[in-house]
């Protein structure tokens, strides 16, 4: 997670549990003598996962830990990606909690000191924090095709990975006025995961 000078993040186990059969990835932030303390949650994968289709299905960040449609909370990144150390391989499909929290983000990178490849998607109908959503995207030689709910929503082929790589889900707090917004301390966040499929290439 990310961490400044006045901002240190970090992952707790006991903050990835099974609630009624669904993954949730809860988030915390508070007010230090430093700054902001954000402790978020992670599950990962062991094995590595290479060309193939993945798919799964997230409801985005919010402090209402039922199926109600909820609220966006500024300072917090929802992250569903395969991630290998210093993005020799890395593709993301990530959601914001400021006020680009309707704006689904793709990325891909090889190496993270070199150029990405983005694309921004808003959704139509539901926002990502209303209702769960069907991700799927499909790594083949040259090109990533990611999906929503079904529907194609971008198509990377400048920026495409080649190594395998260990998937990740992730719920982790910000404190920036661009990449994930503010922290807002004292209020508890979720992230739901439902399933994960991965089928090979």
């Amino acid at each position: 997670p990310m961490s400044t000078a006045t901002h240190k993040g970090t992952f707790l186990a006991k903050n990835a549990t099974i609630v009624n059969g669904v993954l949730c990835l809860t988030l915390t932030q508070s007010t230090m003598s430093y700054g902001i303390s954000s402790k978020g949650g992670e599950i990962s994968t062991i094995e590595k996962f290479g060309y193939g289709t993945y798919e799964y299905s997230v409801e985005q960040a919010k402090p209402q830990q039922t199926d109600a449609v909820g609220t966006p909370v500024s300072g917090s990144i929802t992250g569903c990606f395969n991630y290998l150390t210093a993005s020799a391989t890395e593709i993301d499909i990530e959601v914001e909690g400021n006020e680009r929290n309707r704006t689904t983000q793709l990325t891909t990178w090889i190496n993270e000191a070199k150029p990405n490849e983005h694309t921004d998607v808003s959704p139509a109908g539901a926002l990502p924090h209303e209702a769960f959503f069907d991700y799927k995207f499909v790594w083949t030689p040259g090109k990533i095709q990611f999906y929503r709910n079904g529907v194609l929503i971008g198509t990377h082929t400048k920026v495409v990975p080649t190594e395998p790589a260990p998937f990740i889900f992730n719920h982790w707090g910000t404190n920036s006025v661009n990449w994930g917004g503010l922290a807002t301390p004292d209020v508890i966040r979720y992230m739901w995961v439902k399933n994960f499929r991965f089928t090979p290439l």
